[in-house]
């Protein structure tokens, strides 16, 4: 079960590392509509497009509640995101 007390913290404790650290900012990506609702109340900016997840996993799960982005968690970890990305440097 998502608990969000603890994912509140932990948006918290990583935008005050990025300030700490003088970052410009911070990347992180969600599948699942939990996530979405409390990147979007810290301020988070949808960027980009949804990319597929693909799996050889036997998943017996409704569409429509993927489609929902109820029933999938897919963190940065699970995924090839090198194949997404190409991060061009800024002078």
């Amino acid at each position: 079960e998502m608990d969000e007390k603890k994912f509140k913290a932990i948006l918290f404790a990583t935008q005050q590392l990025a300030k700490l650290g003088g970052y410009d900012g911070i990347f992180t990506m969600s599948s699942f509509h939990f996530f979405d609702k409390n990147l979007k109340e810290s301020y988070f900016l949808k960027v980009g497009k949804p990319i597929v997840i693909l799996t050889n996993a036997e998943l017996d799960i409704d569409l429509n509640r993927i489609h929902e982005r109820k029933d999938i968690l897919a963190t940065m970890a699970d995924s090839d995101l090198d194949f997404y990305f190409k991060f061009q440097e800024v002078d």
